[in-house]
């Protein structure tokens, strides 16, 4: 429950924040510490998330399909809004509490779809999933730099004069996410293997080999 009444109070100072416009970069120095911090939207996007553990812990989670299609639709819902009513600026930082509000649901509700399978000894690509799910966080450090490079060299210019902004920024993303999972797969993983083996840490990945071939040999005992 205290999670919930968190939960509700962080969404409630967020729509304050919207309605003064409080929470934008340049007035950030206005509010105390308190409001930019805790009452952060993205601390807000946090306790949704943990509120999404409980249900996976607690409760099946129902018609995961449905969840899928509602993701989707939000997803385009939010693109659809970004250029209808921002301009294409809601990834900027004075528009926090919009693109929380957008965006966050929509990746909340492929989580439930995705957690909805699991629950019922399915997976979608697994193979797939695990490769670009390792790779975000990489692909979280560098695709900044790769647009700001595109940017410098004119490719922002050169797609609006030739009509190809759509198709080219689609291929802009798609090289970007390939270099990610690239560079996880071959560079990032076995660095991580290597640190482990010096640690002489368990990976991830072997915790959880071990722990599904114990649970598979009680299961074989019992």
């Amino acid at each position: 429950w205290y999670v919930w009444a968190a939960f509700g109070g962080i969404a409630l100072a967020g729509i304050y924040a919207v309605s003064t416009g409080m929470y934008r970069l340049d007035r950030l120095s206005e509010t105390s510490l308190f409001f930019t911090l805790y009452l952060s939207p993205f601390f807000a996007q946090y306790l949704l998330g943990c509120l999404i553990g409980e249900l996976y812990r607690r409760r099946r989670i129902p018609s995961p399909t449905a969840w899928l299609l509602i993701g989707l639709g939000l997803f385009f819902l939010a693109g659809w809004v970004n250029a209808r009513w921002f301009d294409g600026l809601l990834l900027m930082g004075n528009l926090v509490p919009q693109r929380v509000l957008l965006l966050s649901g929509a990746a909340c509700a492929v989580t439930l779809w995705a957690l909805g399978l699991d629950q019922r000894g399915k997976q979608f690509m697994p193979t797939l999933c695990l490769t670009l799910g390792g790779s975000t966080y990489t692909l979280y450090l560098v695709h900044t730099l790769w647009l700001l490079w595109l940017y410098d060299i004119g490719v922002r210019e050169w797609l609006a004069k030739t009509g190809l902004t759509i198709p080219g920024y689609w291929l802009a993303a798609i090289i970007i996410v390939l270099v990610a999972a690239v560079y996880y797969q071959y560079v990032e993983r076995r660095l991580h293997y290597g640190f482990r083996r010096v640690l002489g840490v368990a990976t991830a990945y072997q915790a959880t080999e071990h722990v599904s071939s114990a649970r598979a040999r009680k299961k074989s005992g019992a």
